[in-house]
């Protein structure tokens, strides 16, 4: 059973790898033939490029050559649910330690 940090902890480090995959996906948008990539929110270690997750759905971009598949709204919008995924969790983290620096000053 996880304890309520480990999930804010694990929640932190999802959020700032999916901040990070954005932030590179961003910095590579005027790289010819850049296949953007994405992070699959259950398991944040899997990644894959904008061709896998968006397979069999036409592309506005469809046979034209070098151009980047990153498309910056979807990125903007990541960009701000990571953000605020760390912000929960961060919260979830405080919330634990007071609770738990309440529990210590009880005993004490």
């Amino acid at each position: 059973m996880r304890t309520v940090a480990q999930s804010a902890m694990a929640g932190l480090a999802a959020a700032s790898t999916r901040l990070a995959r954005s932030a590179y996906n961003v910095a590579n948008v005027n790289t010819p033939d850049f296949q953007a990539r994405s992070v699959d929110a259950v398991a944040p270690s899997r990644e894959q490029t904008s061709k896998q997750a968006n397979a069999g759905m036409a592309s506005p971009y469809h046979g034209e050559m070098g151009v980047s598949s990153t498309d910056l709204t979807t990125e903007s919008m990541q960009q701000i649910s990571a953000v605020n995924a760390f912000r929960a969790n961060l919260a979830m983290l405080k919330a634990d330690d007071d609770r738990t620096r309440r529990v210590l000053d009880i005993k004490a």
